[in-house]
């Protein structure tokens, strides 16, 4: 019988962390295909407009009269 309290331990991880390289010249024309596209001009607009919405407004001033 297996005592309750007692921990179960970890399974073991069948993987390990390599690196891994790119190249420079790769990732710039990536970079540059990516700009080209029209998904890539969307997303900016994107950014443009919910940077809009968030932007400090300032407050309209109360009468205070009423």
């Amino acid at each position: 019988m297996m005592d309750p309290e007692s921990p179960t331990p970890a399974p073991k991880a069948n993987w390990e962390l390599k690196e891994v390289r790119y190249s420079l010249r790769d990732l710039l024309k990536e970079v540059a295909s990516e700009q080209d596209s029209g998904s890539f001009g969307m997303e900016k607009l994107r950014q443009q407009d919910i940077g809009k919405m968030f932007k400090k407004r300032p407050r309209k001033r109360r009468d205070s009269n009423s």
